[in-house]
């Protein structure tokens, strides 16, 4: 595996784990009577779109399709494309470490099984 195609495995998954915390920092609005007006609606999302960590994690995600297509330009798009999916498995064990997320069986059964088709795959 290339140098930059785990960097775009690493950069995808910790993009997800990014935007996440933001999600959870980021408060839904508080509903009044007759709604927010637009000024305040576009104000609130101003405000959430200004997080760092989400921020953080949308330029990891804006970054990975650069490092993408350099990844393509040394290898097959089987290799690349199929290597990708290794980011859902290391997504599932942050939501875990990160967020303490329950990881049930069937979501490391999933995951095993994506590592291993990869490997399967890749011929490695």
């Amino acid at each position: 595996m290339s140098v930059y195609l785990l960097v775009v495995v690493l950069l995808s998954a910790a993009g997800q784990v990014l935007v996440k915390a933001g999600s959870n920092l980021t408060l839904p609005d508080q509903d009044e009577p007759g709604g927010l007006g637009l000024v305040r609606r576009l104000c609130a999302f101003v405000r959430k779109a200004m997080n760092p960590w989400l921020l953080a994690g949308m330029a990891c995600v804006a970054f990975v399709p650069l490092l993408y297509t350099r990844a393509l330009a040394g290898s097959t798009l089987s290799t690349v494309y199929g290597a990708t999916g290794l980011s859902y498995p290391l997504v599932i064990l942050a939501s875990a470490l990160v967020f303490g997320e329950r990881i049930g069986r069937r979501q490391i059964a999933g995951g095993v099984l994506i590592v291993a088709g990869f490997l399967v795959w890749s011929g490695a």
